[in-house]
Order: C-alpha cells, then structure tokens, then sequence
C-alpha cells in the first residue's frame, strides 16, 4: 500500500495512515513516498497512532524532497528598496540589494536581530546581556535532490573578502587579562561585564564608515591581540 504526499501534505497523510493502522484489517507494508518538495521536520513527529506491531510503516524522499527547518523565500517576494534603506548603501551596490519583510513568513524579530558571537576564543558568556546560541542563516538558491540549497550567504561586511583589516592604533586594550597593569589577576574570571578595548581605524576604513547612515548593529570579527585568537565583539 503505497501513499504520496502530492497533493496531500504530510499530516494529510499521516491522518489516512492512521486510519489504516486503526481498522487493523491489514498486514500490508505502508511505504509514504514523499515527491519532490520541501517538508517541516515538526511535520515528522510520530506517536503511537503512527506504527503498528504488525504493518511495517515506511516514509521515504523522491528526487526533490527537503526536509528543513527553515522558511522557504520565493523571489518573487523579493522587493526593492526604498528611498531611505537606498542611502545606506554604496551606489554601485544598489543593483544587489534586495528586501523581505520577515514577519509575512511568522520571523519575529526576537528570532533575526539577535546576533551570535563567534570565534573560538569570544567572551560572550561574561556578558549579561549577551545572545547565546545560533543566530539565523540564509541559504541561496533552488531546492533540488543534488543541492538543496546552492550557497550559504555571508552577512554584509567590509572588506568583502580577501585580508583583514589593520588597525591604525590601540588606545585602550580594554578589561583584559593578559596585559599589564592587570597582571593575571586571578579575580577577573570572576568579574562580569568587563570594559571593551578601543581601536581606531586605519584612515581608509575611517573615511569609508564615515559615510555610513547606520552603525547600529555593527560587529567586528578578528584577531585583535593574539594573531591565534579569533573572536568577535559588537562595535559601539
């Protein structure tokens, strides 16, 4: 006994096979065949009523089929900019820049706008204030059996790729704890909160972000004292 989910949804289908599973009349196999589409993972939450001691029950992807966790955005939703989002950009990138409204697709603002520290040596857990966890990712592309997505995008950032940036001079290294007059105080893995250093661009980088409309949300990522530690912190 062979089910397909097209048109039917996968709870759609869940339902028939449970009512097979319940008038018990058979010890035919079940095999669910999932065609080509994408499938929520909260969709593949089974009980009781989804197996039997006696029917074999079997759900299985045709070429095509996802299952993720994620909201699928068509282009087609894609909209362009408008006049005040426009200044915030270089012009010559303004052919790129595209816009969604989240919350058509249920992304509250609670889930996008809490960025995650990375770097394997961050100090994000001594911050009361601070997001833990993962943050949101955005994946490019048409769903398909050979690449369900094409690419993972990279958040917008400066240099856009190739070497870091260097800074121009360090002016205050910050409450850190290898660095004098600090000395390995040995109370400061007890302190909470800490001070962040200050650094001051290179004049390049300087006069690039002075254009800039918008420095809320600004994080910088590198190696900003030992040339093996990465981490990255929010730029105020």
């Amino acid at each position: 006994m062979i089910f397909y989910a097209n048109p039917l949804t996968l709870p759609e289908i869940k339902e028939k096979v449970r009512g097979v599973l319940a008038d018990n009349k058979t010890a035919e196999p079940i095999t669910v065949e999932l065609s080509a589409g994408q499938y929520n993972p909260a969709d593949f939450r089974f009980s009781k009523e989804d197996c039997s001691d006696t029917v074999h029950v079997t759900y299985r992807g045709q070429a095509g089929a996802v299952v993720h966790g994620g909201v699928a955005v068509p282009k087609e939703d894609w909209e362009r900019p408008d006049a005040a989002m426009a200044a915030r950009f270089p012009k010559d990138a303004l052919p790129y820049i595209y816009k969604v409204s989240l919350s058509r697709y249920g992304i509250t603002k609670e889930q996008w706008d809490n960025e995650t520290a990375i770097g394997g040596f961050g100090t994000e857990g001594r911050y009361d204030d601070a997001h833990k966890g993962c943050g949101c990712e955005l994946f490019t592309g048409a769903a398909n059996a050979d690449a369900p997505w094409e690419k993972r995008m990279t958040k917008s950032r400066y240099p856009n790729r190739g070497s870091y940036l260097k800074l121009d001079a360090i002016k205050d290294v910050g409450d850190c704890y290898e660095f004098p007059p600090h000395n390995y105080r040995p109370e400061w893995y007890n302190r909470r909160n800490q001070y962040g250093g200050c650094y001051i661009m290179d004049k390049d980088t300087a006069a690039r972000t002075a254009n800039w409309k918008e420095t809320d949300g600004v994080w910088m990522f590198g190696y900003f004292y030992w040339d093996w530690a990465d981490s990255s912190t929010p730029s105020l």
